[in-house]
């Protein structure tokens, strides 16, 4: 039987060998524990400064290096553009792939319909403890660090088809939560998977692509959530609150959607109830960013 292919696409930022080493290892365990599964194509996309050049990857693994300042979505659409494929990777560099990773991710789609899923990071305890609570190999859902390994994604081309270029209005922070609500809208099964596992070494990580700014000043919090102390991981920065106001210019108030979401998850993944998603999460008017890169077609070709 034909393997299924998959383009790899891992974000780093090398600038020192340190990181180097780092976005080299995550490769290798890719491929070590991943190959036999699949026709495995590495995408790197690199966003280092200038001056740097000298630390490359190896050859046959393809790096790029998109002429644009960093921006999260933009950097994965132009790694996504770089080689077509039945399913797409996109992850950061600061990861180490176990045996088995990429067959479970594989399985889970086929048995559970997915067209996005995520592995588990052992030792996350957000992760852990749905794991230890479950009956299943894998959960359903699509809330940020639990069942969506943000790090990690596994996508098929077509549900990259249908959701279209990731949205660049998301250059960091809230790109998770925009994924998620596209996800949502067109009815697109995500799941945790329990037996596929890759490490996020977030703790030994030399390579954040995006630095945080200074923390808000007190009249920079949005009111909509001043009073919910539980959402005060949104206060970390002026980059945080800036992606949370993209987020509601995109979507709405960001309690009714979190209402939304909680409305479309009972109606969808446990009735099975999906024809009124579209009209849960209707996107605001505005100029859509156009993507810089070519993307993929309804036949399945880079334009």
């Amino acid at each position: 039987m034909k393997k299924p292919t998959i383009n790899a696409v891992i974000l780093t930022r090398t600038v020192n060998d340190e990181v180097r080493q780092m976005t080299k290892t995550c490769v290798e365990s890719l491929l070590e524990h991943g190959q036999d599964d699949a026709a495995i194509h590495v995408t790197i996309v690199e966003s280092s400064p200038e001056g740097t050049q000298e630390l490359v990857y190896p050859s046959p693994w393809n790096t790029i290096r998109p002429d644009s300042n960093f921006n999260f979505h933009r950097y994965l659409n132009c790694g996504i553009a770089a080689q077509q494929a039945d399913y797409y990777l996109l992850c950061n560099n600061d990861l180490l792939f176990h045996a088995g990773w990429l067959r479970e991710l594989l399985d889970a789609f086929k048995v559970a319909g997915l067209g996005s899923a995520s592995p588990i990071s052992p030792g996350l305890e957000s992760q852990e403890r749905l794991r230890k609570h479950s009956r299943s190999k894998f959960r359903l859902g699509y809330h940020i660090a639990r069942e969506i390994s943000g790090w990690c994604l596994l996508v098929s081309a077509d549900t990259l088809r249908q959701v279209g270029p990731l949205d660049e209005l998301f250059d960091f922070y809230f790109a998770d939560n925009d994924y998620t609500v596209e996800l949502r809208r067109h009815n697109i099964k995500h799941a945790l998977v329990f037996d596929s596992k890759v490490s996020h070494l977030v703790d030994k990580s030399q390579s954040m692509t995006f630095v945080n700014g200074p923390k808000p000043a007190a009249h920079l919090i949005p009111k909509s959530i001043a009073p919910f102390k539980r959402l005060s991981w949104i206060y970390q920065s002026d980059r945080m609150i800036d992606g949370f106001h993209k987020f509601e210019s995109k979507w709405g108030d960001y309690l009714l959607v979190r209402l939304k979401q909680l409305i479309h998850d009972v109606l969808f993944l446990q009735l099975g109830i999906g024809v009124l998603s579209k009209m849960l999460f209707q996107s605001r008017p505005r100029e859509q960013p156009v993507s810089r890169v070519p993307w993929v077609d309804s036949e399945g070709e880079v334009e």
